[in-house]
């Protein structure tokens, strides 16, 4: 049963409510919706969490995300905003991924006709679930983290890993850490052979994996998302990892996967339309972002932040430790909170095998919220 829009329900009818729904059936799955204050973002009543038009971040509760395939729910001719089909399997891939479910709307028009727009995406999302069905139906969530920098997420069955490839790796090789059991096999997930690729594992359990085009059937390949099946034996724990740093693809550090302390907050804000997303909703004096990191090759890199700046943001300064860096930044006013700022830090050599923490910390701030952190990035010098 899905409760929606109560913002006038008392708490006591909703238990009534709720109390009536299990008597009749005890088993019935019900939204959290049935209370008002699901609006707070806490699981009060019922049995699962519903993100509307965003994909929750490191959400510990069952969910279902419910999203439009243009920007409305009902029917409206003027809007033709719709989510292209690479998006809509994304946002189902990353769904399933969290282990949540992806509830997708559809508004017919005034004759109960679906938009030739909307079929034209669902036929070619529909296309690569036909193909791509295993690594979806009947999965589990992630047992791995930090995949591939954000550019690549995985679903799981007893035995096997479905990672789905949003991005191809910068110079073909794709590395996984600490990828704790024996790998068999790894192969593409349209290939009805299994050929497997070349990849190697070494002693920390770290995966090299070879994508060098000459190395792959071009017929394997689709426009939408590339998934892998990697085959292994034995128990594949569960991980929380350091982010890899290696000289072979960009290692992306967000506040999606920071340790926050201090005045240091980063949550969906409660906007609607298009500045409805995840940002720094607090970070000031004392407050800092941490990530775990470990080189896994000797390697030179220069250091990019990426952030979000607005007149309130003037005379603020942003200060970057790592290794034998420390660096100083003073923000940029930009066009306005969410427009992406890019700035240089300068170059860090790091040698293989090295472990430390990357922190990032406001410094000087007039104001609650200094910036709209985004990334730190280190991105590999090739000579």
């Amino acid at each position: 049963m899905w409760f929606d829009v109560p913002t006038d329900i008392s708490e006591e009818t909703s238990f009534k409510i709720l109390k009536a729904v299990r008597e009749i059936k005890p088993d019935c799955i019900i939204n959290d919706r049935i209370s008002n204050e699901h609006m707070d973002r806490k699981l009060v009543m019922g049995d699962y969490y519903t993100p509307e038009q965003y994909i929750p971040k490191n959400l510990d509760l069952d969910f279902e995300t419910c999203m439009t395939l243009n920007g409305t729910w009902g029917y409206k001719y003027y809007d033709n905003d719709w989510k292209s089909p690479e998006t809509v399997v994304k946002n189902l891939i990353k769904n399933a991924s969290m282990g949540g479910n992806y509830l997708l709307n559809v508004g017919p028009d005034g004759r109960g006709k679906i938009p030739s727009n909307s079929v034209l995406v669902l036929k070619t999302a529909g296309k690569w679930l036909s193909e791509n069905g295993e690594s979806i139906y009947g999965t589990t969530g992630s047992p791995l983290k930090n995949v591939f920098y954000g550019k690549a997420s995985c679903t799981a069955k007893p035995g096997k890993v479905f990672l789905h490839l949003f991005e191809w790796p910068e110079t073909s090789e794709l590395v996984l850490g600490e990828f704790n059991a024996q790998v068999k096999n790894i192969y593409f997930l349209s290939d009805k052979e299994k050929n497997p690729l070349s990849f190697n594992q070494n002693k920390t359990n770290d995966i090299r994996i070879d994508l060098k085009p000459a190395r792959i059937d071009p017929k394997l390949l689709n426009n939408v998302v590339n998934t892998l099946v990697i085959e292994y034996s034995g128990d594949l724990e569960p991980q929380t990892l350091p982010i890899l740093v290696d000289p072979f693809n960009t290692a992306v550090f967000t506040p999606a996967e920071a340790k926050l302390s201090g005045n240091a907050e980063y949550g969906f804000n409660n906007r609607w339309g298009e500045n409805r997303r995840y940002e720094m909703k607090e970070w000031n004096s004392g407050g800092a972002l941490e990530w775990d990191t470990r080189s896994i090759k000797s390697g030179k890199y220069k250091i990019e932040i990426t952030y979000g700046a607005n007149e309130l943001s003037e005379d603020s300064d942003i200060h970057l430790k790592y290794l034998n860096k420390q660096i100083k930044h003073k923000i940029t006013k930009g066009s306005n909170w969410y427009e992406p700022i890019s700035a240089d830090l300068g170059q860090i050599t790091i040698e293989e095998n090295t472990t430390g923490v990357l922190k990032v910390y406001a410094g000087h701030s007039l104001t609650n919220t200094i910036a709209n952190f985004m990334n730190i990035k280190l991105i590999p010098i090739r000579e």
